[in-house]
Formats: C-alpha cells, sequence, structure tokens
C-alpha cells in the first residue's frame, strides 16, 4: 500500500523541562512534541504539550493536563481533530494509589464528527510485598463504559506467580473518536460481554518458566450474539 518499500513511523520525540531552577526544585515538568502517557485510561499518542506538578504534601498530591492533536501513524492531521484532558492522583495512604482521569477528543470519522469526554476512576494497592490489587472504571459520554479489576500475587521467596484479571463492558461500544473505539466503523457494534483471565506461572530453574492461562469471555444477553460478539474459551500453555 506504500510507493516505497520502506516508511518511517515516528513514534515518540520529545522534550521534558523542568520549571525551576533545578529539577529537584520544580514546581512540575513540561513536556513538548509526539508523547504518550501509558497511565491515561485509554491510548493516546499527542502531538503538542503536556504538565505534570511535582508530588506533594503527606498524600502526594500531583496533577496535570496536556492538549494538542493526536498523533495516529498511519493518517495525516485533519481538520476538527483535538485531544486534551487532565488529571489528578494522591496516595490515600500507605501502599496506595487513586488516579482521577478525564479525557476529552474530538475526531472526524466517516459518518460524522464525534465530541467525547471520558472519564475514569483508577485505584492501586500492593500487598505487603506480596503482590497488588487494581481497578478502574471509566465513564463515556456520562454513561457507564468499562470495568477492570486485577489481582497479582508473587510472596517473596517464592517461585510462583498468580494473575487474576476481570473485565466488562457495561453498554454497547458505538463508533466514537478512533481512540476510544478503533474497531466499530468496521466492526459494527460491540455488544456487552464478561470475560475473566487467569495466568499461573512457576518458574521451574535458572532459564525455564512454565506458565498456564485460562480466558473464558460470555455475552451479558445471549442474543447479541454475531461474527464479532460470541462467548469464547482459551487455554495457553
Amino acid at each position: 500500500s506504500y510507493d516505497q518499500a520502506l516508511v518511517a513511523h515516528l513514534h515518540e520525540a520529545y522534550a521534558d523541562l523542568a520549571l525551576g531552577a533545578t529539577p529537584a526544585e520544580a514546581a512540575g515538568t513540561l513536556r513538548i512534541g509526539r508523547q504518550s502517557d501509558a497511565e491515561l485510561p485509554e491510548f493516546l499518542r499527542l502531538d503538542g504539550l503536556a504538565y505534570r506538578s511535582r508530588a506533594r504534601g503527606p498524600h502526594e498530591l500531583a496533577g496535570g493536563l496536556y492538549a494538542g492533536l493526536p498523533a495516529r501513524l498511519y493518517e495525516e492531521h485533519a481538520s476538527g481533530e483535538a485531544a486534551y484532558g487532565s488529571f489528578l492522583e494522591a496516595q490515600p495512604w500507605r501502599g496506595a494509589r487513586a488516579r482521577l482521569d478525564w479525557m476529552h477528543l474530538e475526531d472526524e470519522v466517516v459518518l460524522g464528527p464525534h465530541e467525547d469526554d471520558l472519564v475514569g476512576l483508577a485505584f492501586w494497592q500492593t500487598l505487603r510485598s506480596r503482590g497488588w490489587f487494581e481497578g478502574r472504571v471509566t465513564t463515556l459520554e456520562g454513561e457507564g463504559r468499562d470495568l477492570t479489576l486485577g489481582l497479582q500475587l508473587a510472596p517473596p521467596q517464592e517461585s510462583t506467580q498468580l494473575r487474576l484479571r476481570y473485565h466488562e463492558l457495561l453498554t454497547t461500544q458505538t463508533v466514537r473518536a478512533l481512540e476510544f473505539d478503533p474497531f466499530s466503523a468496521e466492526l459494527v457494534e460491540f455488544a456487552p460481554y464478561r470475560e475473566l483471565g487467569l495466568d499461573l506461572a512457576r518458574e521451574l530453574g535458572t532459564h525455564l518458566v512454565l506458565e498456564l492461562a485460562l480466558d473464558a469471555r460470555r455475552l451479558s444477553e445471549a442474543a447479541d450474539e454475531g461474527d464479532f460478539n460470541h462467548d469464547w474459551e482459551r487455554a495457553r500453555l
């Protein structure tokens, strides 16, 4: 689909500027350029600006905001596109962290323009060096969108690790801004479902790990079954 054999895509290129006399004394950091943040509730590659304040106080309170154009590797910037948002995070108690996100995306899709707002609330808790628990819930345009829960147990000095994951799509996924919904334009609506995953790994030696994983998905309503909406089970060894 290209005119030449070698095609380059720029994934990230940014500069971080400490807003203070020295980085240690800076009130925050300004990032300029093509960037992404793995802690956002949805993946966003951004051409623009992002600011993050330094954590302060006994609860390590920090916040940030960002604005720019969504950078998509396989298409050029177009009119009517924009991305901006903000977040606030803190440590409510020892070993815990909570984060509140707001994301706003504007996109010109084949079926017309979209302006979508997503709000996400996430929580992490370490379990006394034995693992961690996490949870995240998001809303899209004021309606519950999805729920994710995770648990990892990896006791110190032991060679076994257990991971559990639960994910539920709460409402039917329809065409939205690309970052919120990359598939519905081609695969039609995505029906609500529940998905459970179990992953058990054990070290059998310095260079060998045995891993067993089981995953299953069930539609919330059996009548929603279709070519791209159906129950399944998967096992991996």
